[in-house]
């Protein structure tokens, strides 16, 4: 129908303009609520610094301090250490002792920042071996609010897993699973039990967002509550080490001044609150190795075609329902059905951990609405003037009755 196909053409044309991304990602972040539960994570601790950290230890941390913490963490036998704060250029005293302890473990890991250029890349420590960096580097939509992680950054000759995908990965070994690509596939990524695909710019709410890397979405609209604990109580000794031990254990920054924080969704009048970046980390490390043991629902995000799609379906079936000439009861409750099925349809999806953006559709199914319930006004109003001036028409053959009058002047 050529209503359905209009509605259809505006519906997407805005959509790809990015006009609905804002209202989908809003739509993403409650059906993600509504799939995924805040629970208690356990496997993860964070030592957190703050404003009275960094004026009693000062700032920027001497690799002394850093070489303490370390072995406080490890003499707890943690089953991985992360470090998030940049260490490319060493800081005394305490640089010879810490690069001791790099070299000595094989569950110690450091953040570096992945630059445009190799130049402009931030290095980890040099005691500290290569595989275990992990990138820092975090995604957030034009909205502001990471709702993305990577796996992995790269360009043509470089390649740096992220530091949620390095602790991801370490835990999971422990258990006998495994990460990799599969050599037919580059697009997809086997996470032990469970498998996700590559981001690409349309796909799911977004409308052609950055989709550099091998990046994946997560549920961080409820992310888990993680243990935090402050940094001069693990200096100080007071920190028992059944706290650590077994666990995955980071330290990073939650001072203000230092400005490392990100926006994730939250049930705010804003719509997000600030964490630490370190535990953004936590929170992506925490969901791919849900992923990967398959006590997590894998987050993917439905290819753009799903959404064109619905919006094609809902738009032929509103124009359908208002071009029927029922009733405007009847009319009204098929488009009340409509767009219920179109909700069932979006929460049923979610629920098996594919996400679309359901605006579009929408949208398609109003404009088709309306415009049918429009023309149908139109064609009634149209019939009823037909019959109103039926009576003061002539036919053809009531004009070949009608006779010239003959008239004669006799002379």
């Amino acid at each position: 129908m050529a209503i359905a196909a209009i509605a259809f053409v505006i519906a997407v044309a805005a959509r790809e303009a990015g006009f609905f991304e804002r209202a989908d990602l809003a739509v993403h972040d409650r059906l993600v609520r509504s799939t995924y539960q805040a629970a208690p994570e356990d496997r993860f601790v964070i030592v957190l610094e703050s404003e009275a950290d960094l004026r009693r230890w000062k700032y920027p941390l001497s690799d002394e301090i850093f070489a303490q913490l370390l072995a406080r963490i490890l003499e707890a036998d943690p089953a991985a250490v992360a470090i998030d704060k940049y260490r490319d250029v060493p800081v005394e005293p305490g640089t010879a002792r810490l690069a001791e302890l790099l070299r000595a473990s094989d569950r110690v890991y450091w953040v570096k920042k992945f630059g445009s250029r190799p130049s402009e890349d931030v290095p980890t420590p040099a005691a500290l071996d290569e595989k275990f960096a992990g990138c820092g580097d975090l995604v957030h939509d034009r909205d502001g609010i990471v709702r993305r992680g990577l796996l992995y950054v790269d360009d043509a000759q470089r390649v740096c897993y992220s530091l949620g995908y390095r602790l991801a990965s370490h835990m999971a070994r422990g258990k006998g699973l495994v990460f990799s690509i599969p050599k037919e596939d580059p697009d997809r990524y086997d996470l032990g039990k469970s498998h996700v695909r590559a981001f690409d710019s349309c796909d799911g709410p977004y409308a052609y967002a950055d989709a550099a890397g091998f990046q994946v979405a997560f549920p961080s609209a409820t992310r888990p509550s993680i243990q935090t604990i402050a940094l001069s109580d693990v200096l100080d000794g007071k920190v028992p080490p059944e706290r650590f031990r077994g666990k995955v254990v980071l330290f990073g920054s939650g001072a203000e001044s230092l400005g490392d924080f990100f926006n994730v969704p939250a049930l705010t009048a804003e719509g997000y609150e600030k964490v630490p970046g370190v535990a953004i980390h936590a929170i992506f490390a925490s969901y791919l190795l849900q992923a990967a043991d398959a006590t997590a629902v894998t987050m993917r995000l439905a290819p753009r075609g799903v959404g064109l799609a619905l919006a094609a379906i809902f738009a032929f079936a509103a124009a359908f329902v208002a071009c029927a000439r029922r009733s405007l009861p009847l009319t009204v409750a098929g488009f009340s059905a409509i767009g219920a099925l179109l909700a069932i349809a979006t929460l049923a999806m979610a629920h098996q951990g594919i996400f679309t953006a359901p605006t579009a559709a929408a949208v398609a199914l109003s404009i088709a609405f309306v415009a049918g319930i429009v023309r149908s006004e139109w064609l009634e109003r149209q019939g009823v003037l037909q019959k109103l001036s039926a009576p003061f028409k002539l036919t053809k053959r009531s004009l070949e009755r009608v006779e010239e009058p003959a008239y004669s002047l006799d002379v």
